[in-house]
Formats: structure tokens, C-alpha cells, sequence
């Protein structure tokens, strides 16, 4: 017999995870299927809202986005974006993503996500400053988005902790990381490539 229990907020925030993935299309419907069916087969008892992404095969992507987001209370909780962010850091150090699927994903969560003032400046206007680069309005492209890089390697990971691995722990991370963005606020000048360095 299913459990109907509240989903709690540690749950409610992956959910949240994986909406913003599949809305960015850094996932299919397949990584919600797959993480749902884990937890089948791992608990006596799965919650209902476990089976029902588990059994979403037939579903198109905007069909599981709008199931997820039947489970996800409002306020969104303030962790996800944060978590796609170091999701964004794995994938693109690692070479998986293009910095221009990267940038266009960063630009999404500024306006989408749940961010401090600091946080949302440094997220402002990548996206842009990507397509300047390519049209070599900020000098040589292979420098320009050579320094695009670096900055978005830096800034990137802050959010580095964050991962699918350790959602009891994102409550925690999350201040102490809005807090050191926070405190490299002043070297952003020094790094943003908006600034023409």
C-alpha cells in the first residue's frame, strides 16, 4: 500500500532539482524515472508521489515538469537552484556540457531560482556577455571566451558542495555558500567579464 504522508522538504527540494533540469533540458524525464524507481525498489512502502513518477514513462517532459510541480509547495524551496549550479559545475568540468548550454541554463535560474542579491549579480548578463564574445565585440573570440570560461569555472564553484548525492545537507551548504559569494562580491570587478577585464 502506498504512503501518502507529507513529502518532506529535503524530497520537496530534489523535486524541485529535477523540474529545473528538465525545463533546462539538462535531463530527460528518464533521470526522474530512474531516481523514482530506486526508491521503489528500496522502500517497503513508497510514498504515492514515488510511484506516480515511477510509472511516468508514457509522459511527455512537460507532463512530468507539471506532475513535479504538483508536489513542490510554494515557496520553491531556495536550495534547488543552488543545487543545479553545482550540478552545472560537475557536468561542465567534467566536459559534458558546452559553455553555451552552461550559460543559457545560468541565465535561466537568475531568473528563475531563488537567489541572494549577490548571487543573482554574478548570474546577471552571462549569457549575454557569452554572445558578445563570440562575436568578438570584447576583443579576439578565443580570449574573450577563454576569460568567459574562467569566470564561469569560478563563480560555478561556489557551488561546487552541492550535489544528488547529499540532499539532507543542502540546508546547510546553502548559507554557508550564499555567504562566501557574498564575501567575493568585491573581487567581482576584478573577474566578471562584463567589467572589460
Amino acid at each position: 500500500m502506498p504512503n501518502s504522508s507529507p513529502i518532506p522538504l529535503d524530497v520537496v527540494a530534489l523535486l524541485e532539482v529535477f523540474r529545473m533540469g528538465l525545463v533546462t533540458g539538462l535531463w530527460d524525464q528518464q533521470a526522474v524515472m530512474a531516481w523514482a524507481d530506486a526508491r521503489v525498489l528500496a522502500e517497503q512502502e513508497p510514498p504515492e508521489f514515488v510511484l506516480d513518477l515511477a510509472l511516468s514513462g508514457h509522459r511527455t517532459r512537460n507532463d512530468v515538469v507539471a506532475a513535479l510541480e504538483g508536489y513542490i509547495r510554494s515557496p520553491r524551496p531556495a536550495e534547488s537552484g543552488r543545487v543545479v549550479l553545482g550540478l552545472l559545475h560537475q557536468q561542465y568540468t567534467a566536459g559534458h556540457l558546452p559553455l553555451q548550454r552552461v550559460v543559457r541554463t545560468m541565465d535561466w535560474l537568475q531568473w528563475h531560482g531563488t537567489f541572494t542579491e549577490p548571487e543573482r549579480s554574478f548570474l546577471a548578463g552571462v549569457d549575454d556577455e557569452y554572445e558578445l564574445a563570440m562575436a568578438g565585440v570584447r576583443g579576439p573570440t578565443a580570449a574573450a571566451v577563454e576569460a568567459l570560461d574562467q569566470y564561469v569555472r569560478w563563480l560555478l564553484s561556489f557551488y561546487e558542495p552541492l550535489g544528488l548525492d547529499n540532499p539532507a545537507a543542502w540546508a546547510q551548504l546553502v548559507p554557508e555558500i550564499a555567504s562566501q559569494v557574498q564575501a567575493a562580491r568585491p573581487a567581482h570587478s576584478s573577474r566578471n567579464p562584463q567589467n572589460g577585464s
